[in-house]
């Protein structure tokens, strides 16, 4: 077996509106790259490239090394390594950045293991996101490893189904704002009305039934959340007025990207016209955003 490898592992959108906690979409870019070289030696040693500033070099509270810890342990192979994390993905952005680099450093020791079992894996890069957000949420985590367009139908076990959507590019709008997941996630009610739940599952089944059938008029307003979006959109200055502009530019839904700030539509045409128009009524509201035009991706990848 090599004794090193290069792993990127793209961006994700989790919720992908009325998904909440379940849904998970994969992108094509940006990304996180990790290089992983085994030791005959037991140790982790950490290294960060990019932008990084702020993130442990602990290996037990990087995302990246505790992932790659965890496949480590499931083999129970006694080796060190050395982790060189480069970050793509910006933190706090909503696009999953602590998944990427779970992701990429469980995928690179199991490149390097032989570890093929994607369920090892997923739980692996869920012990990733745990080191940095608390909780191992599998959403962002399942549709980074796996690519396409993924349901985590039990998180425990852990048990997720996957499939390729049809063709659609990602329009997004990412503003010069930092949403940190536990923030986020402190807004939402403990009781959420029981007409709120049932329209969530309506819109849900309904998303999952028109990607299946390549149904892309059926698309219209199944974007819309009542469990999530309405409580974090109060951190996102503009957020109705970017959403607005993306529908007018021809998108065929639009919403915030996990927890935020980053604003996202999906569209069959036009995306790069549509993420203009987000970045435009972001500014209209005081900030400053960058767009990002990317197609479905295909999960993590040995480079």
């Amino acid at each position: 077996m090599p004794s090193r490898v290069r792993v990127r592992a793209p961006a994700t959108i989790a919720n992908v509106g009325p998904g909440f906690d379940v849904f998970g979409l994969c992108l094509e870019r940006p990304w996180d790259e990790v290089e992983l070289e085994l030791r005959r030696r037991p140790g982790t040693t950490v290294e960060l490239r990019g932008p990084s500033q702020g993130l442990p070099l602990r290996p037990d509270r990087n995302a990246a090394s505790r992932a790659a810890l965890a496949v480590l342990e499931h083999s129970k192979r006694e080796v060190g390594f050395h982790l060189r994390l480069r970050k793509g993905v910006p933190a706090g952005s909503g696009l999953g950045s602590s998944a990427a680099s779970a992701v990429a450093g469980a995928a690179a020791m199991g490149a390097l293991l032989g570890v093929k079992d994607k369920t090892a894996l997923l739980r692996a890069a869920g012990e990733g996101e745990r080191a940095a957000c608390g909780s191992a949420h599998l959403d962002n985590v399942a549709a980074g490893l796996l690519g396409g367009f993924t349901i985590v139908v039990d998180p425990v076990l852990p048990r997720v189904a996957q499939f390729s959507p049809p063709p659609l590019f990602v329009a997004a709008a990412i503003p010069e704002l930092m949403v940190e997941t536990r923030t986020a996630r402190a807004l939402l009610p403990k009781v959420v009305p029981r007409r709120a739940a049932v329209g969530n599952l309506a819109r849900a089944s309904a998303l999952i039934d028109a990607l299946h059938r390549a149904d892309y008029g059926a698309l219209e307003g199944l974007l819309e959340d009542e469990l999530a979006v309405p409580y974090r959109s109060r951190l996102i200055p503009g957020f109705d007025a970017v959403r607005r502009s993306a529908l007018r530019a021809g998108a065929l839904g639009s919403s915030i990207s996990g927890s935020g700030p980053t604003m996202f539509a999906l569209a069959r045409r036009g995306a790069p016209r549509i993420a203009r128009a987000m970045v435009e009524a972001f500014a209209k509201a005081g900030v400053r955003a960058r767009p990002l035009v990317s197609r479905i991706g295909n999960g993590a990848q040995q480079l």
